[in-house]
C-alpha cells in the first residue's frame, strides 16, 4: 500500500492538463516499486549529513544476502541496536515516511523495511549492497551460527572453526561502516580467543615435532665423524618423531580434535619424504615409513587426499624396497597390506573402482602372505578380515552380490574366529559389527530385508555394549549413527515411515555431537547432512512445504561448499546430486516449476559425470533413475506427455538388463514406476511380485503405484 500510494500521488501531482495520469510519468518512476527508490532518496537527501551518514550501518544490520543465488532479503532490527541519535534519527525518518516499518518481533520493539523493493530499487542501496556483498553473505551466516550458539548456551563446540572461517569473520570486525548485532559480535570475538588459545597449543606440538625433525637431521649432519653412533641416534629421533605423531593421533582422535595436527603433519612429511640418506639401515626406515602412514591417516580424516597420497605412496616405495618374493617377514607384510588398504580406500572414495580393487587386491594378497608366514598371529586374522570385507564392498558396488556375500561371509568368519581369542577387544568388535552391516546391505539388495534387518540390530546391540564404557568416544558414537541410519532405511523400505524417524532422530543425535567435537572431519560432517536429508523425507507428510524446502535449502547449501574442497568425493557428488532432487521434488509440489526443473537438470548432470566414470555402479543409476521419473511427473503435470512418456522410456531402457535379473528394491521401484508411467504393468509382474514379497511399501512408490492403477499387485 505505501508504494502504490506513493505512485498515485506522483502520477496525480504530474498529471496532464485535461486532468489524465501519464503513462509516461509512470515508466519514469519505474512503475510501483521503482517509486519507492525515488521517494527513500529523497528522505535521505533531506536529513543533515551526519543523520545520512549513518546509512551503511543501518543497512549492514537490515540486509541479507543468501549463499544460495545471493537472494537480498531483508531481517528485522531491535531498536536498542542503534548506537547513537543519529541512527535512530535516520530510521524514525524513514518511519515518518513509510518506508520502514516499526513493530514488535516477539515482544522486542523493532524496525525493518516496509517493502523488499526498497532493496532492489534504490540506486544507493543497490549500489552499497553490490559493494558488500561478500561481508552481507558472510553476516548472514555467521548471524544464523551465532543465534544456535547464544540458544544452545555458548558451548564451544559450536564456535567458528579455526583457519579461513575465522579469519574471514575477524575481517568483519575491520569494516568500515559496519555494524554487527551484540550477539554475532560476541560470537567472533569468543570464536577468536578459542582459535587464540588452540593455535598456542598447536604451536607447542608442532615445535616439539619440529625439533625432532631438526634434531634427526643434525645428527644425520655428523654422520661423517661418527657414522654409526649417528644412525643410531637418527634411529632414535625418528622413532622418537614416530611415536610421538602416533600418540597425538590416538589422544586427539577420541576427543575428535586431528585438526591441531595440520601443521605438523604436513612439516613432518616435507621431513620424511625427502630424507635420502641412512637408506640401508631397515629399522630407520621402518620407522620412518610407520610415521609417513600415520600422517596419511590425519590428511584422510581431513579430506586432503591428495597429501595422505603422497605420504603413503612414500611408505610404500620404502616397505617395496624391503620385501622379496619370498619374505617371511609377517610384520611388514603387514604393514604393506595396510599401506594398500588406505591407498585403495581413496580411490574408493573418489569413485574410481578400478584403481581401489587393484590396491585392494594388494592388500589381500600381502596379508594372505602375512597369514602363511604367521598363521596363528590374531592381528593377522583380523587384517585378512578387513581385506575380505573391502573386496566385499567393491563386489556390491558393482551390482555382484554373490561375490560380495560370500566376501562378507568370511569377514565375518575370521572376526569370529579372533572375538575367541580376545572377547574384550572393542575394536575387533566393533569390526565384527561393520561386517555384518556390510552382510545386512547385501542381503537388502538380495531382497532379504527382514534379514537384513536382523544383522543391523545384532550389529547395534554389539556397538551399544562398547558405547556404554566410552560414551564420549567420537568413534563409536560414529559408527552407532551409521548403524541407526541403516535401520532407518529399511523402516523407509516397509512403509514404517513413524520407525525410521525415531532411528533417524538418534543418529543426528550422535552426528551432531561428534561433529562439533571435530569440525574438520569431512566424512562425519557428510554423514550428517544424509542423514538429515533422510529424515526431511520421513517426515515429508508432517511439515509445511515451505519450511522442508527451507531445511533442504540449507543442507544443499552446506553440501556445495564441502564439494568445493573435495570436487573428486564421488559420494559426496551423488548425495549433492540427491539433495538437488529433493529440493525439485519439494519445488515441484509448491507449483515452482522452474527452479523445479532447474535442479533436476543440475542434479543429472552431476549423475552423468559420475557415471562415466562407473557404469558398473548402480547406486547412480537408481539416482539417475529417479531423477527422470521425477522429470517425467513434471513434464505430465505440464500437459507434455509425449516428453513425459519419452522420459520414462528412457529410464526402462536404462534399467531393462539390470531389473530383469535383480532383487535390489533401488532397481526394482524405479523400473516398475517406469512401466506404470507408459501403461506396461504387465511387463513387469515378476518384478512387482519381487518387491511384494520383500513388503516394499516406501511412501512415494506406494502413492505412485495407487494412482497409476495397475491391472495386479497391491503395492
Amino acid at each position: 500500500m505505501p508504494l502504490l500510494q506513493y505512485c498515485l500521488n506522483e502520477l496525480y501531482r504530474q498529471r496532464s492538463e485535461n486532468g489524465m495520469l501519464r503513462f509516461d510519468i509512470f515508466r519514469q518512476l519505474g512503475g510501483i516499486e521503482g517509486a519507492i527508490g525515488i521517494r527513500a532518496e529523497q528522505i535521505i537527501t533531506g536529513l543533515r549529513s551526519e543523520q545520512a551518514a549513518a546509512l551503511p550501518k543501518i543497512l549492514s544490520l537490515l540486509v541479507n544476502v543468501g549463499d544460495e543465488q545471493s537472494a537480498v532479503t531483508a531481517r528485522s532490527v531491535a531498536w536498542s541496536m542503534l548506537r547513537n541519535d543519529e541512527e535512530r534519527d535516520l530510521v524514525r525518518a524513514m518511519v515518518e515516511a513509510r518506508l520502514f516499518v516499526s513493530e514488535l518481533t516477539g515482544d522486542i520493539p523493532s524496525f525493518s523495511v516496509a517493502h523488499e523493493a526498497l532493496l532492489r530499487r534504490w540506486p544507493r542501496v543497490v549500489e552499497w549492497i553490490e559493494h558488500h556483498r561478500n561481508a552481507l553473505q558472510l553476516r548472514s551466516r555467521i548471524s544464523s551460527q551465532a543465534d544456535r550458539w547464544v540458544k544452545a548456551e555458548r558451548p564451544r563446540d559450536l564456535l567458528i572453526p579455526t583457519g579461513t572461517q575465522i579469519s574471514q569473520a575477524y575481517g568483519l570486525l575491520d569494516l568500515k561502516g559496519f555494524s554487527l548485532s551484540d550477539h554475532e559480535f560476541e560470537y567472533i570475538t569468543v570464536s577468536m580467543q578459542r582459535a587464540r588459545t588452540g593455535k598456542r597449543l598447536q604451536l607447542l606440538v608442532t615445535i616439539l615435532v619440529a625439533g625432532l625433525a631438526i634434531a634427526a637431521g643434525l645428527l644425520g649432519l655428523t654422520a661423517r665423524s661418527a657414522q654409526k653412533k649417528a644412525e643410531e641416534h637418527r634411529v632414535e629421533a625418528e622413532g622418537l618423531m614416530s611415536y610421538m605423531l602416533g600418540e597425538f593421533v590416538e589422544k586427539l582422535r577420541p576427543i575428535g580434535r586431528l585438526d591441531l595436527l595440520d601443521d605438523v603433519s604436513e612439516r613432518a612429511l616435507r621431513y620424511l619424504a625427502n630424507v635420502t640418506d641412512a637408506e640401508e639401515n631397515p629399522t630407520v626406515l621402518d620407522k620412518r615409513a610407520k610415521a609417513l602412514q600415520t600422517i596419511a591417516e590425519v590428511n584422510i580424516s581431513r579430506s586432503n587426499p591428495q597429501k595422505a597420497r603422497e605420504a603413503l605412496i612414500a611408505a610404500r616405495s620404502i616397505w617395496q624396497h624391503q620385501d622379496s618374493p619370498n619374505s617371511q617377514n609377517s610384520a611388514l607384510l603387514k604393514n604393506l597390506g595396510t599401506n594398500a588398504f588406505w591407498l585403495g580406500q581413496i580411490y574408493l572414495n573418489r569413485g574410481e573402482l578400478i584403481d581401489a580393487e587393484k590396491y585392494f587386491l594388494d592388500y589381500k594378497n600381502y596379508i594372505e602372505r602375512a597369514s602363511r608366514a604367521n598363521p596363528e598371529n590374531i592381528d593377522i586374522w583380523i587384517e585378512e578380515s578387513y581385506a575380505h570385507n573391502n573386496l566385499g564392498t567393491l563386489s556390491l558396488k558393482k551390482g555382484n552380490l554373490t561375490n560380495a556375500q560370500s566376501s562378507f561371509s568370511k569377514s565375518i568368519e575370521l572376526k569370529y574366529k579372533a572375538v575367541s581369542k580376545m572377547p574384550d577387544n572393542k575394536d575387533l568388535v566393533a569390526g565384527l559389527a561393520n561386517s555384518l552391516s556390510w552382510l545386512a546391505e547385501t542381503h537388502a539388495k538380495l531382497g532379504l530385508l527382514e534379514k537384513a534387518m536382523i544383522l543391523h540390530k545384532e550389529e547395534e546391540s554389539l556397538l551399544r555394549k562398547i558405547h556404554s564404557t566410552a560414551p564420549r568416544d567420537a568413534l563409536w558414537m560414529a559408527r552407532l549413527a551409521n548403524t541407526l541410519t541403516y535401520i532407518g532405511d529399511l523402516h523407509i523400505t516397509q512403509g514404517e515411515e513413524q520407525n525410521a524417524q525415531e532411528a533417524y532422530s538418534k543418529a543426528e543425535y550422535f552426528l551432531l555431537i561428534i561433529t562439533k567435537q571435530d569440525p574438520s572431519n569431512k566424512s562425519w560432517e557428510i554423514n550428517l547432512y544424509n542423514l538429515q536429508l533422510k529424515l526431511l523425507d520421513a517426515t515429508y507428510n508432517k511439515k509445511k512445504l515451505n519450511i522442508i524446502k527451507q531445511q533442504q535449502e540449507v543442507v544443499h547449501e552446506k553440501l556445495n561448499d564441502l564439494l568445493q574442497t573435495d570436487p573428486n568425493r564421488a559420494n559426496l557428488a551423488q548425495l549433492y546430486a540427491r539433495a538437488k532432487q529433493n529440493l525439485a521434488l519439494t519445488n515441484h509440489k509448491i507449483g515452482n516449476i522452474a527452479q523445479s526443473t532447474f535442479y533436476l537438470d543440475e542434479s543429472l548432470k552431476i549423475l552423468n559425470k559420475q557415471y562415466k566414470k562407473n557404469e558398473t555402479d548402480q547406486q547412480i543409476l537408481a539416482l539417475m533413475a529417479n531423477a527422470i521419473l521425477l522429470r517425467s511427473e513434471i513434464e505430465h503435470s505440464e500437459g507434455e506427455f509425449q516428453k513425459s512418456k519419452a522420459s520414462c522410456l528412457s529410464v526402462q531402457k536404462m534399467l531393462f538388463r539390470i531389473a530383469e535379473n535383480s532383487s535390489d528394491y533401488r532397481i526394482l521401484a524405479p523400473s516398475v514406476r517406469s512401466y506404470l508411467c507408459t501403461g506396461e504393468s504387465e511387463k513387469v509382474q515378476k518384478q512387482i511380485g519381487k518387491l511384494e514379497s520383500m513388503r516394499y511399501n516406501e511412501q512415494r512408490h506406494r502413492q505412485y503405484f495407487h494412482l497409476h492403477q495397475p491391472a495386479k499387485g497391491k503395492l
